[in-house]
């Protein structure tokens, strides 16, 4: 719990699944990084419905177990940390500050680069767009209901 105490110890997924119905389930970075290194069974991630503290390759493994266990996984993102969950997600989308949008419907924003093997820069905050089949214009998640409702 928030306390640091722990509820209820479990090792099998239907106790998980039991504490599911009943607690709104979380993991952290850290407590993910126990689960990478045990090779844990990727139907406890169906169970859990709060990430937090992960780092840009564990937002690409949550996702991942996510799809081995079955669901459809989802993935709103705004930044370049979240380009591997974005494009290994079912439905990606692209989250954009209206302060990045072009001027005019012809020019890309003034930060936006396409992916070359010759830049060495690295992923640009443009490059998010590129790595998501949708991208909504604002910052803000309600689009994610609008997509969900059209299919």
């Amino acid at each position: 719990n928030l306390d640091k105490k722990p509820i209820k110890e479990t090792t099998d997924c239907q106790s998980l699944e039991f504490l599911s119905k009943e607690y709104l389930l979380g993991l952290t970075g850290d407590q993910i990084k126990i689960l990478e290194d045990k090779e844990s069974d990727e139907n406890i991630f169906k169970f859990i419905k709060l990430y937090c503290r992960v780092q840009p390759l564990q937002k690409e493994y949550i996702i991942k177990q996510l799809l081995k266990s079955g669901c459809h996984a989802s993935m709103c993102g705004d930044g370049s940390n979240d380009v591997g969950a974005l494009k290994r997600a079912t439905i990606g989308i692209a989250l954009l500050n209206s302060d990045d949008q072009p001027k005019s419907k012809d020019s890309p924003p003034e930060n936006f680069s396409l992916l070359s093997l010759d830049d060495d820069t690295g992923i640009k905050s443009g490059d998010v767009t590129a790595a998501a089949p949708f991208t909504s214009k604002s910052s803000s998640i309600k689009c994610v209901k609008n997509i969900m409702i059209r299919g």
